[in-house]
């Protein structure tokens, strides 16, 4: 018994280990911007609604940039917990 529970304990702490989450960024007020993280630009064509970038960081660097040249940049630190 104590090693069927030790077993179903790695397979959960195992799953949890791996598990990866998504980000989503949108614009409310409909403005296309493209999304870089840690260098890398997850969209091609800028969109007003970025989904399901991969987390494989636990800190990053998000840069968006709008395709209307007149809104300036945001560049932000984040924490994925």
């Amino acid at each position: 018994m104590k090693k069927i529970f030790l077993i179903t304990l790695a397979c959960f702490l195992m799953s949890q280990v791996f598990s990866q989450g998504k980000l989503t960024f949108f614009s409310q007020d409909g403005k296309k911007f493209w999304v870089i993280i840690n260098g890398e630009k997850m969209n091609k064509e800028p969109s007003y609604n970025v989904k399901d970038i991969p987390v494989t960081f636990k800190w990053g660097k998000v840069r968006i940039i709008f395709e209307d040249e007149k809104i300036k940049p945001i560049d932000k630190n984040v924490q994925v917990v």
